[in-house]
């Protein structure tokens, strides 16, 4: 009897745990279908945020597909994405490594985020080995859209600017100054003692994000003072009165006795135009920023503003039809009372088609500063200088590093004696987005040092027996140790360019399908400093 009781209640419970053991896998089997499902629902989620800007709260969605599947190599490779587009390249690097790892066909454009990513970070060669992946994987229509060539010769000019750093020593401003968000459009008074700046922290007026935008704050102007005993900056703090609103506010430039300046707004009334506010001396309250008229303002984005000393002529970005490319830099000559003539585009020598950005001019009126992607850059915006001629531009410079960078340098302003410059950068040090930095300038003449030696060398490819020009010919550039720095292509006239330093021996070769390559040494170490472009024309057999 007892051995029957004991058998029965052994089968019972086997029986039970046959029961449990069958429903735990059916369960684990619905999870792993309910995981299954909702993943493409989340990697869809993430990437239609990530469109409309909201990068923080799709990185949050990748990561819980992550956390699912550790080894996702598509959620991998979107999470690196989105690191990228917040500026941590760091991070970017380690999740779009990864997910090359894990799937080397994760994403087609796997090679061009890690080219961008090391080229962020000054891994030039990386960057260059990954953009060249890149581009030997795909159409030419497509590297064309990529602007792959552009990101190659940038890695390129980088390499060599960075061999010749300009004399200049750079800080950060601080903790008193900067924040963990974006801070940025630095403008010092003449006399040093105030920095106004724009930045889009939480403590903006409303603390409101921009949810149709960016997904970030909005922008507010700030200012500090320096102690004129112990040479401090106070803690930054909003400029008091009625000029922030709860929307875009960002100071262009300020006047030199810092009782007036020029300001920025973007909101429901004023879709990007430029705006003039003055200081009330009695209350050290600021007024509403009243808009400037035509011909200055248009429907168009109009955007950086900067005056030379006696107010005769005022200099600015627009994006107005007829331009040269995206921003594009204009003069307009003073009438009285904040009013202005006609603007003039400053043309081809100095607007680009791409993107001039930030302008800056001189109070002696004869040099003019300005930001531009569209000129030869280390990568993004680099800062140029060219002299003014009875109004007429130079020939545009690139400041030179480590002024410029790989990474973003547009906004900035110099003290009245040219000793200390203020600019926004994402410089190594930096506390949080793009940072406020001091530069030295004592040991570096901003006006008159030649700030890069550079030069044109233009060359033209031809059949030796006609002397008709070769379209498409492969073009290499070569330093004296071997090494590749440039390579491009002949347009429809043979034609081909390439920005160099002199003082420099370099190899020039050129290859056509049915020629025998050609190579011919490029000697610039003895090259007239005042002359811009080198011609060369290389004849094929």
């Amino acid at each position: 009897m007892t051995t029957l009781r004991f058998l029965l209640l052994t089968i019972l419970l086997f029986t039970a745990d046959t029961h449990f053991l069958q429903a735990q896998v059916v369960v684990e089997q619905d999870t792993e279908d309910k995981k299954a499902g909702i993943i493409p629902i989340r990697m869809a989620n993430a990437r239609q945020m990530f469109l409309d800007r909201n990068v923080r709260g799709a990185l949050n969605e990748y990561r819980v597909v992550l956390e699912a599947v550790p080894d996702h190599p598509a959620a991998t490779f979107r999470i690196g994405e989105c690191h990228y587009a917040l500026k941590n390249y760091d991070l970017a690097k380690k999740y779009l490594q990864t997910a090359l790892e894990l799937d080397p066909d994760v994403h087609k454009e796997i090679h061009y985020w890690l080219g961008m990513t090391h080229h962020r970070l000054a891994e030039l060669d990386e960057a260059i080995e990954h953009f060249r992946t890149f581009r030997s994987t795909t159409g030419r229509a497509n590297n064309f859209y990529y602007d792959v060539d552009t990101y190659i010769e940038q890695c390129q000019f980088a390499k060599m600017m960075m061999q010749q750093p300009r004399n200049v020593k750079i800080d950060n401003m601080g903790r008193q100054i900067n924040s963990r968000f974006d801070d940025y459009t630095p403008s010092i008074t003449a006399d040093g003692s105030r920095l106004f700046f724009t930045s889009r922290r939480p403590d903006v007026k409303g603390g409101g994000i921009d949810r149709r935008g960016d997904y970030k704050y909005f922008e507010n102007i700030y200012f500090a003072e320096l102690d004129s005993k112990s040479r401090e900056w106070t803690a930054a703090q909003q400029v008091p009165g009625k000029l922030n609103t709860t929307s875009y506010d960002a100071v262009l430039s300020v006047a030199p006795d810092g009782k007036s300046m020029f300001v920025y707004k973007n909101d429901a009334s004023s879709a990007g135009n430029i705006h003039f506010a003055t200081l009330d001396e009695e209350t050290g309250e600021w007024s509403e920023a009243q808009k400037l008229g035509r011909p200055i303002n248009t429907s168009y984005f109009e955007s950086s503003v900067s005056i030379t000393a006696d107010g005769k002529y005022l200099y600015f970005i627009s994006e107005r039809p007829g331009g040269e490319g995206q921003g594009d830099i204009y003069v307009a000559e003073g009438r009285g009372d904040n009013r202005w003539g006609k603007p003039r585009n400053l043309g081809p020598l100095v607007n680009t088609p791409g993107d001039e950005k930030f302008v800056f001019v001189h109070p002696n009126g004869k040099h003019l500063f300005f930001a531009s992607n569209g000129h030869q850059t280390m990568g993004s915006y680099d800062i140029f200088r060219c002299e003014l001629v009875d109004g007429v531009p130079s020939r545009p410079i690139n400041l030179g590093y480590p002024i410029n960078t790989v990474n973003e340098e547009s906004t900035f302003s110099l003290t009245a004696d040219n000793q200390t410059m203020y600019i926004a950068a994402e410089y190594e040090g930096s506390l949080g987005e793009r940072d406020i930095f001091r530069i030295d300038l004592s040991k570096f003449n901003i006006l008159q040092d030649e700030v890069v030696s550079q030069v044109y060398l233009q060359g033209t490819v031809t059949n030796a027996d006609n002397d008709r020009p070769m379209r498409d010919a492969a073009v290499q550039l070569f330093d004296s140790q071997g090494r590749s720095l440039f390579d491009t292509r002949t347009d429809r006239r043979g034609e081909f360019e390439f920005k160099v330093l002199r003082g420099e021996v370099y190899e020039v070769r050129v290859e056509v399908d049915g020629f025998r390559p050609f190579t011919e040494k490029v000697d610039l170490d003895n090259i007239d400093q005042s002359r811009l472009v080198v011609r060369r024309t290389f004849g094929l057999r």
